[in-house]
């Protein structure tokens, strides 16, 4: 017996037909038969790896042994591989989903809490939080559109914040850097931001593993932050208490960060195909009022009568 697997080598027919059920279903086990002649039940020639003669020498029995556990080792990294690529191949067709699913979504609000609800399912997060880059009189600055949390009621208001690497979200935006962290409360030194504790405070939740990455259009401008909390060993356990967060968090792993840079970048390329959508409605209604502005000025008895045709109507509609 190695750590590859095991190989049993005996003679007795009897032996192997017992235990039977057990040899058919271990995919570790490989059986070298003693024997001058095949066992007289068939069932057994699938679990016997190799017949060898009765008196066959030591040393061609090691080698046997030594050929049956690398048929082991090969096995399992042939079945590890296959899973990986099932994994994989899910992953990606999820990915695609999600994808699809945000192409298709032009209402912004409701976009963005796909974006923040798809990143936390792909990653078994029980909390996040999103924010977008916006440009106004002071400058380009993070606005906090979105938070959910499955454990806890989320209360929130927008709020616009400085880009600085005096936050999380503010660091990411500004840097383009990922932030992953096993345990909020106890970070790595040399950080230039805190932790903010303030939700936590007024909940009684326990942030501790938390991630951030940054949404990049195609022009790799940072539009937007994705910040997950608390990944979570099963999706549906809900974090109410310390023992729980001790029990069911871990830390977000280099295959997450890798799933959500890709989903923040389908996100980033949504988010601004919305935004232009949006902008393109503002630009059509606004040329057609301006049309119909200077078409009815041209008559000052009729001036205005389209629009009240239009508020007039409208009216009718929902009255009825």
């Amino acid at each position: 017996e190695r750590q590859a697997g095991s190989v049993l080598v005996t003679s007795c027919e009897r032996l192997l037909g017992e235990n039977w059920e057990r040899l058919r279903g271990n995919i570790r086990l490989r059986v070298i038969a003693l024997s001058d002649d095949r066992f007289k039940d068939p069932r057994l020639d699938g679990a016997v790896y190799a017949y060898l003669p009765a008196q066959t020498p030591l040393p061609l029995i090691e080698r046997m042994i030594d050929n049956a556990i690398s048929h082991v080792h090969l096995t399992t990294i042939r079945q590890e591989f296959n899973q990986r690529l099932s994994e994989a191949a899910r992953e990606i067709d999820e990915l695609n989903r999600i994808g699809a699913a945000l192409s298709a979504e032009h209402d912004t609000d409701k976009l963005l809490d796909l974006i923040l609800s798809k990143s936390r399912e792909i990653t078994g997060a029980d909390a996040g939080s999103l924010y977008v880059v916006e440009e106004d009189g002071h400058g380009r600055r993070l606005r906090f559109v979105q938070a959910q949390n499955d454990s806890v009621p989320v209360h929130f208001r927008q709020t616009a914040m400085e880009i600085s690497a005096q936050s999380v979200a503010g660091y990411v935006a500004l840097t383009g850097d990922t932030v992953n962290i096993d345990d909020a409360y106890n970070p790595p030194e040399g950080l230039s931001f805190t932790i903010n504790r303030s939700f936590d405070e007024a909940s009684g939740y326990r942030t501790k593993s938390m991630l951030a990455v940054a949404m990049r259009n195609p022009k790799q401008e940072i539009i937007g932050v994705v910040q997950l909390i608390n990944c979570k060993r099963k999706p549906d356990a809900k974090l109410t208490n310390a023992g729980a967060v001790d029990e069911e968090v871990t830390g977000f792993n280099g295959h997450q960060r890798e799933l959500v840079a890709s989903l923040a970048s389908q996100a980033a390329v949504a988010l601004e195909n919305s935004r232009l959508v949006g902008d393109i409605q503002r630009l059509f209604e606004g040329f057609v009022r301006a049309s119909v502005t200077a078409v009815e000025e041209r008559d000052p008895a009729t001036c205005g009568h389209s629009f009240r045709v239009a508020s007039l109507a409208l009216r009718l509609a929902e009255a009825c």
